[in-house]
């Protein structure tokens, strides 16, 4: 991997700060401008209570003023990371810094000022000017700080040593963003020199010799300096510890978290939570070296599950969990090819994984041999065979948001990939999680001791005006969620007409399933001339119909009278 200069690389792989500023000229014109008016926002100074209509001209002049501000400082930022020796981009940088820090100061008298008075002044200036209404949230988060806002004397004198405060924060970005030197890597294609920012490359490079090389430069570089560095980090805690104790904080730790409104207990308990855990990720990661990686392009998945619903069909899956902001193509997408060729090339070291897991798992071996019980396995081998062997694994993408942007990259990919969403939902101390189980909708449909190997129906709701155009005109249904395994073994598509109808009424065989556009849906297409009506399934002492596709049997259809007759 050469290390190549930004000058090297095509524009296409650089962000383009013109969406911001044209040049270095239109920003100085801007920020020309701003400084001119820093002390403007000095106007406002003891009128901020005296009306609603003077409240909410400071409130928009500020915010319109700190949206300037910052549009300055994220191109000066941004510049300057393109390049941290440039010594034109520090200058812009420290311009726009010692601008904010002056507008800070000048505004210090703020939210003391609102302070003084009772909040239920705000409130009835809320009912004066509905606008202000807009901003209760902000008004709200201010008087959160009341005792720890300081008289106006004291909140300016704080505001101009923010620079002073910041001073331990900056020496160690320049130390090591611009002044360390980590040295070079010898690579296959030449000597490499090691960054801050290359590092995460190398680290997870093929080579193992590199990945050696990588950590040891880098680290050695670090303790090299780590009286230094000690140095830095003792002084950014004495300053966050003086500030907490001149703001009445009863901790830095209470301090840094006030901002986000977070208790200190939730920090506590969150990092005695991992630390508690430690030894599942570290079964983790052990599985994860044993797997290994063993060909180019190859990868490995953060797990595997062999589903044993069928007794005659069971199915092997990799698992990858992902989080919605990863890159969809460059990560996502890549990531699950990569297992697909790993599964296709690693076949004999995937069943070694498995055989081993699962002969040493006590509890796994009674799951199995009741599975042995009534399929048409007799052994371990034989399964594992038939499910690396004989069979495409497929894959599971647990994910904190399943997106229609996702459905459509999976929709491209020749490997069958499932879904589940997993997300959580926090209500005051307590976390609550949302989740739909693996093939819920199929352990659903087997609460009536129906084999699984039976269902071959799947029953859709429908809307009246779908209904009519759709299922019994073009003899079709679309747009369905079907699990991979249900694929093959769906005969019959039965449809479940919404209120008024309230029933099933009509069922049709199925000519073929087709995905449905670039989604990760399907499209069931019928027999011409197989719709048949039923004499309608209703609801009974059920409160709702289905939400959602449901899988039954064919002769259970026929002998069912009311939904219950199908489903618990």
């Amino acid at each position: 991997m050469k290390q190549r200069k930004r000058n090297e690389i095509d524009d296409k792989y650089k962000w383009d700060l013109s969406l911001i500023y044209n040049n270095c000229d239109d920003w100085y014109n801007d920020f020309d401008k701003c400084l001119k008016e820093v002390n403007k926002v000095c106007e406002y100074k003891g009128k901020l209570t005296s009306s609603a209509s003077c409240l909410l001209e400071y409130i928009t002049y500020s915010l319109d003023y700190e949206r300037r501000l910052y549009k300055l400082y994220f191109y000066a930022h941004l510049k300057h990371d393109e390049d941290t020796t440039n010594t034109k981009a520090q200058e812009m940088s420290g311009k726009i810094l010692d601008l904010i820090n002056k507008f800070e100061e000048n505004e210090a008298f703020a939210n003391p000022e609102l302070m003084s008075v009772d909040y239920k002044v705000l409130e009835k200036f809320m009912e004066e000017e509905p606008k202000l209404k807009e901003y209760d949230f902000l008004l709200e988060n201010i008087y959160r700080y009341k005792k720890h806002i300081l008289n106006d004397d004291s909140e300016k004198l704080l505001s101009s040593l923010s620079n002073v405060f910041s001073s331990s924060e900056k020496t160690y970005e320049s130390l090591t963003d611009s002044d360390m030197k980590f040295g070079f890597i010898d690579t296959d294609e030449g000597s490499v020199e090691l960054t801050s920012s290359n590092y995460s490359l190398f680290i997870k490079d093929e080579n193992r010799d590199v990945r050696k090389q990588a950590f040891m430069l880098y680290h050695n570089t670090y303790g090299n300096l780590k009286n230094t560095l000690a140095s830095i980090y003792k002084s950014q805690v004495d300053t966050l510890t003086t500030i907490a104790k001149i703001r009445k904080y009863n901790s830095s730790l209470e301090a840094s978290l006030f901002a986000d409104n977070i208790p200190t207990l939730v920090y506590d308990n969150l990092i005695k939570t991992v630390n508690d855990n430690m030894s599942t990720i570290y079964r983790y990661f052990d599985l994860k070296k044993k797997i290994g990686i063993s060909k180019k392009g190859a990868a490995v998945p953060d797990g595997y599950y062999l589903d044993l619903t069928f007794h005659h069909d069971p199915q092997l899956y990799f698992i990858e969990v992902e989080l919605n902001n990863h890159d969809l193509y460059g990560h996502i997408g890549e990531q699950i090819l990569r297992f697909s060729i790993c599964s296709e090339t690693d076949k004999h070291k995937i069943k070694t994984i498995l055989l081993k897991n699962l002969v040493e798992d006590i509890n796994k071996n009674k799951v199995l041999e009741k599975y042995f019980e009534k399929s048409k396995f007799n052994n371990i081998n034989e399964l594992l065979d038939e499910v690396i062997f004989e069979k495409d694994i497929a894959a599971i993408v647990v994910i904190n948001e399943a997106t229609p942007e996702l459905d459509m990259v999976l929709s491209k990919l020749t490997i069958t990939t499932e879904v589940i969403e997993v997300q959580t939902y926090t209500n005051g101390n307590e976390k609550i999680h949302r989740i739909t189980p693996f093939r819920d909708e199929i352990s659903l449909d087997l609460e009536q001791n129906v084999d699984a190997d039976e269902l071959d129906t799947i029953v859709v709701p429908a809307r009246e005006d779908g209904f009519k155009s759709e299922f019994i005109d073009n003899e079709r249904w679309y747009a369905i969620r079907i699990s991979s395994v249900m694929l093959d073994k769906i005969k019959y598509i039965a449809v479940y007409q919404v209120a008024p109808v309230s029933g099933i009424t009509y069922i049709a065989e199925v000519e073929k399933i087709e995905k449905y556009r670039e989604t990760n849906k399907y499209m069931v297409i019928f027999k011409s001339g197989s719709i048949k009506k039923l004499e309608k399934i209703s609801l009974g002492d059920k409160r709702q119909g289905p939400q959602a596709p449901r899988y039954t049997s064919y002769k259970k259809i026929f002998k069912a009278k009311y939904l219950n007759d199908l489903w618990n």
